[in-house]
């Protein structure tokens, strides 16, 4: 595989190149996801689908689902056929069309046809736009592939911050006409559709545009290229002893991930709608927009990752070391699982009435966010560097593929859990899934020593360097 090589300080141009178009990816997908339980569950009037909780959190879970199933399909393409580079511009092309088809269709295939389009555009797009950038660094490049991973983390929280921010004002308050009848007739949703179309769109022109400068051949071409014989065929060599340990490693932490992001996705669906009908969010005489909560979580990772990697640096200075990292995301799921608890409080608060009149503190979803913030700042960052280095080299973006699969499940099961608020109750939902990460987090801190073995010692330890 080829990387780009030169000077030890600082980062390649590429790589900004793909923090700029992770960006707008990012901006264009948070934007749209904070939005599209609302859109399906709010009634005609208000431009919405008029969709009861159980069909709506469903079709999201499937939808945010099949988004992270798909790239195993677009890293095997990228592999073999296609390279990075093209499907990252396909895949931003892709989604911008989405976008816009959820824009202009007012008929139910429309919407379907918009969110299959969306959903093989990030196929094409997401594992290639994440593998590329360590693929940017010489092999022994440790320190600036990490802090690469580090910023590009950064990059898409910025991308989530804005996005709910800009796609929440339109979709609740601009855009918005009266009728012939005085009623108000919102074209909100529609708007902020296009926003995000125009968003990923521009990406893609940029990225057109620079690739072949920035990159140049760093995922130009497909990696089975190099891995050829003299006949022309594919060298298909059976993986080491070492990476068929790295692997296992990788499958078993998988399944806590997995956990993980189900409660994580929470945000954009019971969550969004506990926010909207059950907490005051009135601030000096104006609502905040449900969708602002989702830009909560993100410059919350901008501002709490420098502290916590003040935080690893120092341990890593003392006697005990640095946390492994089945340690960090074992600590994760246990914030989370506190981040949870602070929600049942909300319920609790409010004596669990589905009164809409009577409202939670704004102070308890704000605690949940920093809590479940902060447990994802030392679970997820450490994960794409972590399969980036533990993958086997011939399949790595397929690997990277395989990585996001964890979401593809925990988004389906997000979205069934959610629609069960409708029978159950919140306080009930919330918190079944804060007992729950408590048990995983206590199961994966107990496995930390074989996981450790089976990654590598030297592996571990360079691991153990991301923070």
């Amino acid at each position: 595989m080829t990387t780009v090589t030169g000077k030890k300080e600082g980062h390649p141009k590429g790589f900004w190149l793909m923090c700029f178009t992770i960006l707008w990816e990012r901006f264009s997908y948070y934007g749209m996801t904070a939005i599209l339980v609302l859109f399906f569950t709010a009634n005609l009037t208000q431009g919405g689908l008029g969709m009861d909780v159980k069909t709506a959190t469903s079709l999201f879970g499937f939808f945010t689902g099949f988004i992270y199933l798909t790239p195993i399909i677009g890293g095997w393409l990228a592999d073999n056929y296609l390279g990075q580079q093209k499907c990252i511009f396909i895949g931003c092309v892709l989604i911008g069309i989405g976008d816009f088809i959820l824009f202009g269709s007012q008929s139910q295939t429309g919407l379907y046809v918009a969110l299959i389009t969306i959903i093989i555009g990030n196929g094409f797009f997401k594992a290639s736009g994440t593998n590329i950038i360590g693929n940017l660094y010489p092999k022994g490049d440790t320190a600036r592939k990490d802090a690469a991973y580090s910023l590009q983390y950064t990059a898409v929280n910025l991308g989530a911050f804005l996005a709910p921010l800009i796609i929440g004002l339109v979709a609740d308050n601009l855009f918005s006409v009266v009728g012939r009848d005085g009623s108000i007739i919102f074209y909100g949703y529609k708007v902020a559709f296009a926003f995000c179309g125009g968003g990923i769109l521009l990406g893609a022109f940029v990225f057109k545009m620079l690739a072949p400068g920035y990159l140049k051949e760093v995922g130009r071409d497909p990696i089975a290229r190099s891995h050829k014989g003299k006949d022309g065929k594919v060298i298909k060599e059976p993986l080491t002893k070492s990476e068929k340990d790295k692997v296992c490693a990788l499958l078993i932490i998988c399944v806590f991930v997995t956990v993980f992001w189900t409660a994580f996705n929470q945000s954009y669906t019971s969550f969004a709608l506990y926010a909207r009908d059950f907490v005051d969010r009135g601030v000096g005489g104006f609502d905040i927009p449900v969708p602002w909560f989702t830009s909560l979580n993100s410059i919350l990772c901008v501002t709490i990752a420098p502290v916590l990697g003040i935080i690893w640096i120092k341990l890593s200075k003392t006697k005990r070391g640095d946390l492994s990292i089945p340690v960090k995301m074992s600590l994760g799921m246990l914030l989370m699982s506190l981040g949870f608890g602070i929600m049942v409080l909300s319920v609790l608060s409010t004596n669990g009435t589905s009164d809409p009149s009577v409202k939670a503190g704004l102070i308890f979803i704000t605690g949940t966010y920093f809590f479940n913030t902060v447990g994802e700042l030392c679970l997820s960052p450490v994960g794409n560097a972590m399969v980036n280095r533990l993958a086997p080299a011939k399949y790595a973006t397929l690997f990277m593929g395989l990585w996001f699969l964890t979401n593809f499940f925990a988004s389906i099961f997000s979205g069934i859990i959610a629609g069960f608020t409708q029978n159950f109750g919140f306080s009930t939902i919330f918190s079944g899934i804060g007992i729950l990460l408590l048990i995983m987090s206590v199961s994966l801190f107990s496995l930390r020593k074989p996981l450790l073995r089976l990654m590598g010692e030297g592996e571990r330890e360079a691991v153990l360097k991301k923070a």
